[in-house]
């Protein structure tokens, strides 16, 4: 599973993206299309199972199971976070 998060720039942030990243996969349970948006970047695409999901695809799903009644006991064991910045705009000169 890839997740791309429109929070951190530097590798000091590693623990908001670890809370982003648990905070957004509750999403899943609650159905809330709206509040994973959020947390998710315009260019969001969640590669999964060999499927590539974007944005409008999640939130069909979302929909389609908002009446399911999920219990989840979720962990998470992040080995490594590697977060790499690139330049917003380029020099041209």
């Amino acid at each position: 599973m890839i997740f791309q998060f429109g929070y951190s720039q530097e590798s000091s942030d590693s623990t908001e993206i670890i809370h982003v990243f648990k905070e957004d996969y509750k999403t899943m349970v609650t159905h809330d299309i709206n509040k994973h948006k959020s947390f998710c970047t315009e260019d969001y695409l969640l590669i999964e199972n060999d499927a590539i999901w974007n944005m409008e695809r999640e939130a069909i799903d979302y929909k389609k199971k908002e009446h399911r009644v999920i219990e989840r006991n979720d962990h998470f064991d992040f080995k490594y976070i590697k977060v790499e910045t690139t330049p917003l705009t380029q020099s041209t000169s």
